[in-house]
């Protein structure tokens, strides 16, 4: 089934934001399907620390605008998407994986391209990707190990186990 919309997931560094663009462009490309692009904001840090003197808590208030600042980091990414393929973003609020879900149960998209971390620490959006139909794509940012390579649809997957010749 081919996708339609295609929506990818950025955080906050740059290095995670070029991997996910580049492989939720990869996917619209090959599906000839529109891009969103979404980004969540947070509006600050609240520490606490405990000494053998005392407890002690601060709010740190971030230096500009949390909003401003998500929406400058998605038109970086929307500019190095090809002019091909049309884009949109959104600035989600900071419930991150809520805001998802809502996207998701809306029916609009075929297919969600993030970091892995979202994936395996967010069951409840996977479990809500699949029931909606949503497939989710994980991309992995680690060093050394390249995105996987998309299967078409009904083609026979690859064993992961290979046999050694001596």
């Amino acid at each position: 089934m081919s996708k339609r919309n295609v929506l990818g997931v950025l955080d906050g560094n740059e290095a995670h934001v070029a991997r996910v663009v580049e492989a939720a462009v990869e996917l619209a490309d090959d599906e000839h399907a529109r891009l969103t692009l979404v980004q969540s904001w947070y509006p600050g840090q609240a520490y606490a620390w405990f000494s053998p003197c005392g407890a002690g808590g601060m709010y740190v208030p971030p230096l500009e605008d949390p909003k401003l600042l998500a929406d400058r980091a998605l038109a970086r990414a929307a500019e190095s998407v090809p002019r091909s393929i049309p884009v949109t973003t959104i600035v989600l609020a900071p419930d991150c994986r809520r805001q998802l879900c809502r996207l998701a149960r809306s029916g609009t998209f075929d297919a969600l391209v993030a970091d892995e971390r979202l994936f395996r620490h967010g069951r409840r959006l996977l479990r809500e990707l699949r029931r909606d139909g949503v497939e989710p794509v994980p991309v992995s940012i680690r060093k050394g190990r390249l995105l996987p390579k998309r299967q078409p649809q009904g083609a026979p997957r690859e064993s992961a186990h290979r046999l050694r010749t001596a």
